[in-house]
């Protein structure tokens, strides 16, 4: 630039929606650019992405979206462990497989924990969206709102999202969240779009038994005992925030089929997630099979269901999340 300055200073004007940044220039001389003595320019706010492990996003993806990860916990016996921090999906499922009796319990990070990774947030962001499990099967959106108060008593700087929705279905909400921000939409914004494409998200799987989302209080005792005792396969869903019966299949086969049906009837799809607890390959092969149904640029994956879902679902269960 052709002028000198003989003082700079900023101005931080904090809005809840920008940082304008004003520099004075001296008077002497005018700047070929500027016919006065100031220069405005826009800094966009820096608006931090949060969900929870429930969301099964994969470490690599979180780490490229710059999302924020809060573990639940695992819990056998005695014994309480961080999804994805203390005890991973691979050792988690072993366990399982060790141990046929063994069930474990979870539950929602505490209100402190919530708290805690949001101070150690806002000291670097300047808002922050937080998208979490659906709060009818889980406590976890309730404890991001109790912490977040905490954090923020100003009630300004964080909102939490109910996801209504489970596993990677959360996942696609705040990755929609962060691609808004990334558009330059404000906090407010993003979350709205979020919350709206809640209705054209979809989460459907196939557990091997109902026992696991019995013992975890998710399934009625009915519910699981007519699929135990007649060998049904059953397909379940999300629906309104709860877990809902969808199908009964006589084979794993057939109750896979009926998951394709539903992608099918939704395509083009925008995003598609094969999770799996524990057989990557049936994943891998059945998003290959799927691939059609997704929308030129639209995202597609695998990812493995994390210790907090997979306590609930058990070993060797399919599941699909995808939105349109």
């Amino acid at each position: 630039m052709p002028s000198k300055f003989s003082e700079q200073f900023k101005i931080n004007i904090v809005t809840s929606i920008r940082v304008w940044c004003i520099f004075a220039i001296t008077p002497y001389t005018t700047p070929w650019f500027l016919k006065n003595n100031f220069l405005i320019t826009e800094v966009k706010m820096s608006i931090a992405v949060v969900t929870d492990s429930t969301a099964d996003m994969p470490s690599s993806l979180a780490e490229e979206q710059n999302i924020h990860i809060v573990p639940s916990l695992v819990i056998f016996g005695e014994n309480e462990y961080r999804d994805g921090v203390d005890i991973k999906a691979d050792e988690f499922y072993a366990r399982l497989e060790a141990d046929k009796q063994l069930f474990p319990t979870t539950s929602q990070p505490t209100v402190g924990q919530f708290q805690q990774a949001f101070e150690n947030i806002l000291d670097e962001h300047e808002q922050i969206v937080s998208v979490h499990i659906t709060s009818k099967l889980s406590g976890t959106y309730a404890s991001a709102l109790q912490g977040g108060r905490q954090a923020d008593p100003s009630g300004n700087r964080i909102i939490s999202i109910d996801s209504t929705t489970v596993s990677m279905s959360t996942s696609w909400l705040a990755l929609e969240v962060r691609q808004k921000l990334d558009e330059g939409a404000t906090a407010e914004e993003a979350a709205q779009a979020a919350s709206s494409m809640v209705q054209k998200t979809a989460f459907l799987g196939t557990p091997e038994t109902l026992e696991y989302l019995k013992r975890g209080g998710r399934l009625s005792g009915p519910q699981a005992a007519i699929g135990t005792v007649l060998r049904i396969r059953p397909v379940l869903s999300i629906q309104d925030g709860v877990i809902v019966p969808t199908a009964k299949s006589r084979s794993h086969r057939k109750a896979m089929a009926k998951i394709r049906e539903a992608a099918e009837e939704h395509a083009p799809l925008t995003n598609l997630a094969v999770m799996y607890s524990t057989d990557s390959k049936e994943a891998e092969e059945t998003l290959s099979e799927l691939q059609s149904l997704v929308a030129p640029g639209g995202r597609t994956m695998t990812a493995q269901l994390g210790p907090a879902i997979g306590a609930h679902l058990g070993p060797r269960s399919i599941c699909l999340s995808f939105s349109w």
